[in-house]
């Protein structure tokens, strides 16, 4: 695990031309994945969120990638929180702010809560 000038841990790999490769992603560094795989996400929000929609993580977030917020559309009807694939940085900031320990690394997500990955995809359209 690297950290970069930000503090945040870093432990993710990304794809750069089809290929995987591993090393730190910095603090406001956007990350794009190549893959032709299923849809992998640094962070997923798992079932401790439904019905509490709790928005500090949607505070810690450094580049507002956790949907939908209080003041947008949707936020009502949706049963939880989500984050963007794309949008995501992979800081980590979301994991501690969360009260009700809902965001897991995807590689930390409980396998009870697998399906929960595709969930999180699929408010995207990814």
């Amino acid at each position: 695990m690297g950290r970069c000038y930000s503090g945040f841990p870093h432990r993710k790999t990304w794809a750069a031309n089809g290929e995987s490769a591993s090393g730190v992603l910095c603090y406001y560094q956007r990350r794009e994945l190549v893959s032709t795989e299923k849809s992998q996400m640094a962070y997923i929000i798992a079932e401790p969120c439904i019905g509490t929609k709790d928005t500090a993580c949607v505070d810690a977030c450094p580049v507002d990638c956790i949907h939908p917020k209080k003041d947008e559309d949707g936020f009502a009807e949706s049963d939880q929180l989500f984050i963007d694939p794309v949008e995501c940085i992979d800081c980590g900031a979301c994991v501690p702010a969360c009260p009700v320990s809902a965001i897991f690394a995807q590689d930390d997500l409980p396998e009870k809560w697998a399906h929960f990955t595709e969930k999180n995809a699929a408010h995207f359209g990814r």
